[in-house]
């Protein structure tokens, strides 16, 4: 990180790329500048674009530091539903996780897998929390809001922790929502259907949002932090 005064080209990493204006944006874990070009832009052109964006930058770098504090896993253990949980690695003939009632969770392995297993085991994991999580919130906020969503999927998401396809109803959460107290994806989960009555994020969506949900705000600013 650096500040203000000192943002070269050196902090930011630069595409060129067969477009019409300079666009910016700042990694939202690392902090890291990111800067498409057009091809054929000047350095000295793109320096002095980042001197002009230097405070929103810093700005925007400042959040980041605080989301790695935030969301810092200590070593041998994962975040669950906003929780640090201790992770327990055994090896044998089967694979699977479980939340043992001491509080840890067990992963257990083959002989032969990696961490790249290890990692696919334990986002299924995710997977099947964040899907028993959703079938106990979405029938309740279904019939509040008196919506229907025709799906719910998960996924990996690196910029969004939701989407809603309006026409055909299906709504996405991200998968790293697992990580995360419950009343975040709570929140999530309403900001989405509530796209299903008002498409636009303008005063109707924030007024039900506000109806249904008072405390949607200070949830908002909790899951940014995150």
């Amino acid at each position: 990180m650096t500040n203000a005064v000192n943002i070269s080209l050196h902090d930011a990493d630069i595409i060129f790329k067969p477009i019409r204006h300079l666009y910016l944006r700042i990694e939202r874990d690392s902090g890291r500048v990111k800067i498409s070009a057009p091809t054929g832009t000047k350095l000295c052109t793109i320096e002095t674009f980042l001197r002009e964006k230097s405070q929103w930058i810093i700005q925007k770098q400042r959040a980041a530091l605080k989301r790695q504090a935030l969301n810092h896993t200590v070593p041998g253990s994962i975040k669950l539903w906003g929780e640090q949980v201790r992770v327990q690695i055994e090896r044998g003939v089967n694979r699977g996780v479980t939340l043992e009632p001491e509080g840890y969770l067990r992963i257990a392995l083959l002989h032969g897998d990696d961490a790249t297993r290890q990692q696919q085991i334990l986002d299924q994991y995710y997977r099947d929390e964040l899907s028993q999580k959703i079938q106990l919130l979405a029938p309740h906020w279904e019939r509040e809001l008196k919506v229907s969503a025709s799906e719910y999927r998960i996924k990996k998401m690196r910029t969004r922790w939701g989407s809603c396809n309006i026409p055909k109803q299906r709504i996405w959460l991200n998968l790293w929502l697992a990580e995360k107290p419950i009343e975040q994806l709570e929140l999530v989960l309403v900001h989405e259907l509530v796209h299903l009555i008002e498409a636009s994020h303008g005063s109707r969506f924030q007024a039900l949002m506000t109806q249904y949900l008072p405390d949607w705000r200070d949830r908002d600013k909790a899951l940014n932090l995150r």
